[in-house]
């Protein structure tokens, strides 16, 4: 072996444990937090739950109960983490440490092959490991699928660009290349299924793709193959949709992928996406770039906050005008997505939710840039290559650090006043129903699924009371059918309030 082939295996080893550890720390963190139970278990990560616990049993749900988009690809993941650990609420979390490990390793890959540094791309997924409160929350807990949106969008980035840089794109369709083109329209179809959100990767490598088709004159008839390669794959890929909207109908479908679900009220559209785009600039940006919690506006480290933002104003200029001299698509690349989701948060209907988790792939983007500045040279040139991600870091686990004691819930996806729970109560009112034999009854949509869970499903509670102040109440709180048939034929069911006096109220009068 020679001196070099020496050097560069010592150097691949070194940067395989830099790897290693970067996921590892990212890995201690979440789950310090889990231990210490500052990331609250909640309603929807218990419909997870129990969707993997009756696809043990043999149901086969094509999306999260009660809605026709958001697939169930989640579920059926946690299932298989089940049946390795039990029915648990540590087994659904598991099941998310394993996938974000794998985000980590395929952000790794794409950064490496975008920048071919790899001190750049272990800057990135140090970024990305480090994220703000916001990202944290939605690549620790289980929702629906907003991780695995994650993963399957960076595998949609990853192979539109190896099909770019393919020699043969646009002269000749190899083997190879006709699976990476039909890979890429399989990522696109799972994609579709389990959350709109891909969209974004999926629009942006499709953009790409055309203008490299563009720019090499690639004949008419090459490009239609290659066009209903990738349709076939996608196909394949967006199976389950495509038998859902078989049976169905597409319209429910359409409608609730682009935000019918979300109330947009009787504003004129010219007014709603001036409303829009107040919610971007003021909650998107700043929940994005850790300034607060994703679930209220409390300041995070509010002196440093001045400091953070200049530093992203720095890298992203800095990045922006090394570019226009070098005349390369990176950065570009790198936002696309970004952008995409900005104009569809202004002008679709999801505008009119502000909370984080629309915007955590615009962390993406920015753990991108970080990487793409060392790529440019930041790394070798000063200090500050080094102080920069270290600045980021601090405040970013810093904020996570004040949001989990700050906060009496925790680090949650809760919004709304009313809705947080303390479930650390919760197999107490277990016991307490089934000594005395009150297993079936009514409750809010944020205590019935988790007792459910929590119970194997001992006790059915259906979510038909209101828990908001006022009262306001939405049928799609009553996720799952089957649970009002069995609570319907108890001859005395049990009625469960929480944080909710005028419900308290309601009852009491009518008894």
């Amino acid at each position: 072996m020679s001196d070099t082939e020496m050097v560069n295996r010592k150097n691949q080893k070194r940067y395989i444990f830099h790897i290693l550890l970067v996921v590892l720390i990212s890995v201690v963190i979440r789950w310090i937090l889990m231990l210490l139970n500052k990331v609250p278990f909640n309603s929807d990560e218990a419909i997870v739950g129990l969707m993997a616990n009756h696809i043990l049993k043999g149901e086969t749900p094509t999306f999260f109960y009660g809605q026709a988009y958001m697939g169930s690809l989640d579920s059926y993941i946690v299932a298989g983490f089940f049946s390795l650990f039990g029915k648990t609420i540590t087994a659904i979390r598991i099941s998310q440490t394993f996938l974000f490990i794998i985000f980590l390793v395929a952000a790794y890959y794409f950064a490496y092959l975008l920048f071919k540094s790899r001190q750049a791309a272990i800057t990135t997924i140090i970024i990305l490991g480090g994220s703000p409160v916001n990202f944290l929350l939605y690549t620790t807990v289980s929702i629906g699928g907003y991780l695995e949106a994650l993963l399957i969008g960076i595998c949609i980035l990853i192979v539109g660009f190896r099909i770019e840089e393919d020699e043969d794109f646009g002269v000749r369709n190899t083997l190879i290349l006709r699976f990476q083109i039909f890979l890429l329209g399989l990522f696109i179809g799972v994609g579709i299924w389990v959350l709109g959100i891909t969209l974004l990767f999926s629009i942006s490598a499709l953009i790409m793709l055309g203008i490299r088709v563009l720019r090499k004159k690639v004949k008419f008839g090459l490009t239609i193959d290659n066009l209903i390669l990738m349709l076939v794959g996608g196909l394949l890929g967006g199976l389950p949709v495509l038998v859902y909207i078989y049976s169905n109908g597409v319209v429910v479908f359409v409608n609730e992928l682009m935000g019918s679900a979300i109330s947009i009220g009787q504003q004129a559209y010219l007014n709603q996406i001036g409303s829009h785009l107040v919610n971007f600039i003021l909650f998107g940006i700043s929940a994005v770039l850790g300034f607060r919690p994703s679930w209220n506006v409390n300041w995070l480290l509010l002196p440093l906050i001045p400091f953070i933002l200049a530093i992203w104003v720095f890298l992203i200029r800095k990045t922006y005008l090394i570019e226009l001299k070098t005349k390369s698509t990176l950065l570009a690349r790198i936002w696309m997505p970004s952008i995409i989701l900005t104009i569809a948060f202004v002008l679709t209907p999801f505008g009119m939710d502000p909370s984080g988790r629309y915007f955590i792939p615009i962390n993406i983007s920015l753990a991108f840039t970080v990487g793409l500045w060392v790529c440019l040279g930041g790394f070798q040139k000063n200090i500050y290559a080094i102080l920069i991600p270290a600045a980021l870091l601090t405040y970013n686990i810093g904020g996570i650090i004040q949001s989990a004691y700050q906060s009496p819930d925790g680090i949650t996806t809760q919004f709304a006043p009313g809705t947080s729970i303390d479930h650390s109560y919760d197999q107490e009112l277990i016991n307490f129903l089934q000594e005395s034999s009150n297993t079936r009854g009514y409750s809010t949509y944020w205590t019935a699924y988790p007792i459910a869970f929590e119970s194997h499903e001992d006790i059915i509670l259906v979510p038909v009371l209101p828990y908001h102040a006022d009262l306001r109440h939405t049928i799609r709180d009553n996720r799952y059918k089957p649970y009002s048939t069995i609570v319907d034929q108890s001859p005395n069911p049990v009625y469960i309030t929480s944080n909710n006096p005028n419900l308290d109220r309601q009852a009491y009068h009518k008894r």
